[in-house]
């Protein structure tokens, strides 16, 4: 738990189990450290609320180098999720899976990370999303393979809401296996995205 500071996280395995509410692997409030090889896990247990691999809150801007970001075993489970920040996430890695209702690879919720080289990956539970941008999110995505897969009943490779605009450059956006939707990118809301060599 990182807050108001900014500290250097080398060769870093962090992991969050068992919580009633929620799981954190690492969770940045106010901060910018650096992390560079760092594997952050979180495992609910039965009815858990929440967990995330790597949650960054209220203008966190961590420089995130080879970083595997992991959520399991709740209701929603994120891998990454960034509120109000926005992180240089390289070479990134995030799972989210085995939720009951939502799973998450990446969730950008009123952030603009810049994404190179990211494999944001969603299973399970009822709606799965690889990259969910939200709340006029601008991320800059390079090189990302979001994939959305074993939602029961809908699943998004990239979902653009509420008026967000990210640049996407080589995205290839996947979606299989839910019995309602599949998409493998989703604009809503007055979203408008820049897509330049984008496979869905």
């Amino acid at each position: 738990y990182n807050t108001s500071s900014s500290p250097t996280m080398t060769d870093v395995t962090a992991t969050a189990t068992g919580g009633s509410s929620h799981n954190y692997g690492v969770y940045n409030t106010s901060s910018s450290p650096t992390m560079t090889d760092v594997t952050a896990t979180a495992t609910g247990v039965t009815n858990s609320d929440f967990s995330y691999g790597v949650f960054n809150f209220s203008s966190s801007s961590p420089t995130m180098n080879n970083v595997t970001a992991t959520a399991t075993d709740s209701v929603s489970s994120y891998g990454v999720y960034n509120s109000s920040s926005s992180p240089t996430m390289t070479n990134v890695t995030a799972t989210a899976t085995d939720s009951t209702f939502t799973s998450y690879g990446v969730y950008n919720d009123s952030s603009s990370p810049t994404m190179n080289n990211v494999t944001a990956t969603a299973t399970d539970g009822v709606s799965s999303y690889g990259v969910y941008n939200s709340s006029s999110s601008s991320p800059t995505m390079t090189n990302v393979t979001a994939t959305a897969t074993g939602g029961s009943s809908h699943n998004y490779g990239v979902y653009n809401s509420s008026s967000s605009s990210p640049t996407m450059t080589n995205v290839t956006a996947t979606a299989t296996g839910g019995s309602s939707h599949n998409y493998g990118v989703y604009n809503s809301s007055s979203s408008s995205p820049t897509m330049t060599n984008v496979t869905a």
